[in-house]
């Protein structure tokens, strides 16, 4: 910077000071001087200039005390770099959303700790330094880069979107359960059995195959919500979520703001923050004030929590029977909410998921104490979806629409408890004496109310085909008209894994291969309105890329085309009904590297084909028949605790059709009945 003697310069890396004028001599009016190190011959070099400017940019230095204070830059930064230039530590900055406190290295490394504390207006504008050597060494010198000028606008408009309804567990090893009708892509997904498990959660942040518990200091778990699609989720074979028999409730929420677009819903955020286990910790830069904030450590650090807006500040709430606590969920801002010191909420390193709503047409919040009788609480709306929380250590409840009767849900790991809420109305919803809902002499019960707002829809069958020259980064395939629910796609090379598909019954991050290949690394993601390419497998740099996407995957009796997933149970032959209707095609693919097996209808019973080159299977290993409303799989296709994914198509007039021809030594021409946008045989 121009605030070093010539010939200076400092590394990023853990590396004192340069002096020799190596790596640069001097700063000029129109550039900059290097030394040789900086000058090799042939090499590439790539250089970041800036020049001071008031409000925006400035650079400077300190001698380090090795006490905590403040520097004053002039205006509130939202990036600041230092390096001790007489030591061998690394490099640090700080941004906005670090929230001080930890500190970021350039170099591959954990964050440090008492490094630059935050970005601060007052009592100076500027930067606060604790007392690491990094940042605060006795008797060093401390040169900073400080940046400014960030916009807090936050981009907002319209409402969440909101769907709620039933399914039915199929066990540990039975199939996957494709919620595949909604009107928008979730980013809030909850579920809770009428089951001896706990209720839990997945938003659109949470990335991989990962949901989180609303009760319990629990990690969280694989298998459960496996997926969050464009037009709805995927349910894996965790018992949490998917015992046999059982009936879960389901409500899923959509059109969130998300940092990442800086685009959603004026009544709904989701998002997550790193922990910095430092009190009075804001997540700020939110878009609207609101009325409800949940949020959950990853890790064991700590369990569900959740603060209405009616409640006092420094109180929160969990869904657990744990009693209302201060130093969580400190303060919902106008711009987010302020959190403390606890582990629970703040546990250093640790990620925490958050989902905020905001009062309006179809959601609010409220108070009321309790009577030990029955009332009734008026939402203003006939509700869909509630919660109710005791004060003390009474267990949290939820009540959907669809449950029949006077019970209510405990988030915790048990069933349906009866003469809770006895009813929902118009206007609101009831109670009976319960201590869950209504005990006397009890003040400041909790609810919350969601009210439905969207039509389920009924997919249709379409189909897209296309082609890109992969760039190496990032590809997004836009305008296709429909939502796809499978995509497969072949880069014109020998190199990588072959042709890969993707289907919104695939757990997040994995794209299985058609051959005996371990699956790609999710380089296929599903979009509302097309799909997105990354990595070697479906964006080679410099090559021809094909692609289908099919969308309308509707898995009853009236659909032609069904994505799914099973878990083997060992047996054979297993009909796989989740299918809905007879098919006349079907492939299975079992993660891992194994290649993938199909059938159509015009094979004998037992007969299969392989993808890759391998001849036919006869002996009903991998398929034996297809019934009306699946199709039976052999020992092959159901090795016992394996993941299987499936593909299955109706022959339907002018859209799918599947037959035979023999070969023989002059060309020919194959009557399908229509021209068809894609063939494979």
């Amino acid at each position: 910077t121009s605030d070093m003697p010539d010939n200076y310069a400092q590394y990023f890396s853990a590396t004192a000071q340069n002096s020799d004028g190596s790596f640069f001599t001097t700063l000029v009016s129109t550039g900059f001087n290097v030394g040789a190190t900086n000058n090799t011959a042939s090499a590439i070099y790539y250089y970041v200039a800036f020049k001071n400017t008031a409000n925006n940019i400035l650079t400077g230095y300190y001698d380090g005390d090795a006490t905590a204070r403040n520097i004053d830059v002039g205006f509130q930064p939202d990036f600041v770099f230092l390096k001790n230039s007489a030591t061998a530590d690394r490099a640090v900055y700080n941004t906005t959303e670090m929230m001080g406190k930890v500190s970021y290295s350039f170099s591959d490394l954990d964050s440090v700790s008492a490094g630059i504390t935050g970005l601060i207006s007052t009592p100076v504008a500027g930067f606060g330094v604790d007392t690491n050597t990094y940042c605060n060494g006795s008797g060093n010198r401390i040169y900073w880069a400080a940046f400014g000028g960030a916009s807090d606008v936050r981009n907002s408009s319209g409402t969440f979107k909101m769907a709620k309804g039933t399914y039915t567990g199929t066990g540990a090893t039975g199939d996957y359960i494709s919620i595949d009708n909604l009107d928008f892509a979730p980013d809030l997904v909850i579920v809770k059995g009428n089951t001896t498990q706990i209720g839990v959660f997945r938003t659109s942040v949470m990335a991989g195959n990962i949901t989180a518990y609303l009760t319990g200091a629990t990690a969280n778990f694989s298998n459960g919500i496996v997926s969050l699609d464009p037009s709805g989720f995927t349910i894996g074979h965790s018992a949490v979520v998917n015992t046999a028999g059982a009936t879960y409730y389901w409500e899923a929420f959509g059109n969130a703001w998300k940092e990442t677009s800086n685009s959603g819903a004026s009544d709904f955020y989701v998002g997550a923050y790193q922990g910095i286990a430092a009190d009075d910790t804001n997540i700020s830069r939110l878009p609207f004030k609101a009325d409800l904030v949940a949020l959950k450590s990853e890790s064991t650090s700590g369990y569900a929590a959740f603060k209405i807006s009616d409640q006092e500040d420094d109180s929160s709430s969990w869904f657990q029977g744990t009693a209302d606590t201060s130093n969580a969920i400190q303060k919902i801002t106008d711009d987010g909410f302020q959190i403390g010191s606890s582990t629970i909420v703040n546990a250093s390193r640790a990620t925490h998921y958050y989902f905020g709503f905001k009062q309006g047409d179809n959601f609010t919040t409220g108070l009321y104490n309790g009577n030990g009788g029955t009332q009734s609480i008026t939402t203003g709306f006939q509700p869909d979806y509630i919660w109710i929380k005791h004060p003390s250590t009474t267990v949290g409840v939820s009540r959907s629409s669809d449950q029949a009767g006077d019970g209510a849900l405990p988030f915790t790991n048990v069933g349906s408890q009866t003469s809770t809420i006895t009813g929902i109305s118009s206007t609101g919803f009831s109670l009976s004496s319960s201590t869950y809902v209504n005990a006397g002499s009890t003040n400041n019960y909790k609810y919350v109310a969601w009210k439905a707002n969207s039509t389920s829809t009924t997919p249709t069958f379409k189909i897209q085909t296309g082609g890109y020259t992969g760039n190496g980064n990032y590809i997004s395939v836009s305008g296709l008209g429909f939502t796809p629910d499978l995509v497969i796609i072949k880069p014109a090379t020998t190199a990588g894994i072959g042709t890969i598909f993707k289907s919104s019954s695939t757990i997040d991050n994995v794209d299985p291969a058609f051959r005996n290949i371990a699956n790609s690394a999710g380089g296929i993601t599903l979009d509302p309105d097309g799909f997105s390419v990354t990595g070697s497998n479906s964006n080679s740099v410099g090559i021809y890329h094909t692609w289908t996407a099919i969308g309308g995957s509707n898995c009853t009796s009236s659909g032609n085309f069904c994505v799914g997933a099973y878990v083997g149970n060992g047996t054979s032959p297993r009909l796989i009904s989740s299918v809905g209707f007879q098919p006349d095609l079907v492939w299975v693919k079992r993660t891992g590297a194994y290649d993938s097996t199909w059938r159509s209808s015009n094979m004998p019973d037992s007969y299969a084909q392989y993808f890759s080159g391998i001849a036919q299977i006869t002996d009903g290993s991998s398929f034996t028949t297809l019934a009306s409303n699946g199709f039976n799989v052999g020992a092959t296709n159901n090795v016992s605790s394996a993941v299987y994914y499936y593909v299955a198509f109706k022959n339907t007039a002018n859209q799918i059709a599947t037959g035979t021809y023999s070969g023989g030594t002059v060309a020919q021409n194959i009557d399908v009945g229509f021209k068809p946008d894609f063939v494979f045989l």
